[in-house]
């Protein structure tokens, strides 16, 4: 007879033991496979992600990145025009340049006529007192129509300011907040410091000495035909 060792497992036990390992194995294959599945969405997302960055970020896009250089359109010109809203005070502005330029070709005439005539006789000490009055008014002309050109700037320049920092003010206080995030804090001040210094002071600076240039062109023009 066959003596059946106690340690000896039975057919049963190795079938149920059989059993047991496949399940075990087919439990850990199903946690494999869910984990290379959270690791491939957990990938595609982060994919996703990065490639949606720079599309935002190239959609965030500052009023200095789309700033081109070269020479100033004349656009830009009619537009400053435009915001003094007040076209006699520009007319008036570019008279008193030529009243100004005008009075002071005057003057030199007067100065080159006075030294054309002689010395020791009657009439030309007449005629000098005479020169002499016309100088003084001639001078007394040219004060005024300067002081007069300098105001009518400044008004013009003021004025131009004026609306086009309001509207500045007004188009950002209306902007989305995108744009708060596309532009940088410092270029809002640059705008409305060192830029708004510019239309205020050198822009009507530099428009009167392009005026006072072609004046003066044109009347030497007219003087030496």
């Amino acid at each position: 007879a066959e003596v059946v060792s106690p340690d000896t497992p039975s057919m049963e036990d190795v079938i149920h033991i059989q059993k047991t390992k496949k399940k075990q194995l087919s439990s850990n294959g199903i946690m494999e496979r869910q984990a290379k599945q959270a690791h491939d969405d957990v990938s595609e997302e982060s994919s996703s992600s990065v490639s949606t960055k720079p599309n935002e970020k190239k959609k965030l896009i500052s009023a200095d990145d789309v700033m081109s250089s070269g020479a100033v359109p004349w656009s830009t010109y009619k537009t400053y025009l435009k915001s003094v809203r007040k076209p006699m005070l520009i007319v008036a502005m570019m008279a008193s340049y030529l009243f100004a330029t005008g009075a002071q070709f005057f003057q030199q005439y007067i100065v080159a006529k006075w030294t054309e005539i002689g010395t020791g006789d009657a009439m030309a000490a007449a005629l000098g007192l005479k020169y002499l009055r016309s100088l003084i008014h001639a001078a007394g002309v040219v004060s005024v129509f300067l002081w007069l050109r300098s105001f009518l700037t400044m008004r013009v320049g003021t004025r131009a300011s004026e609306f086009l920092h309001n509207q500045m003010l007004t188009s950002v206080f209306r902007a989305p907040m995108s744009f708060f995030d596309a532009t940088p804090s410092g270029q809002l001040l640059s705008r409305f410091g060192k830029e708004m210094e510019t239309v205020d002071r050198s822009l009507p600076d530099g428009i009167g000495s392009v005026l006072y240039c072609f004046l003066q062109i044109g009347l030497s023009g007219l003087a030496l035909a």
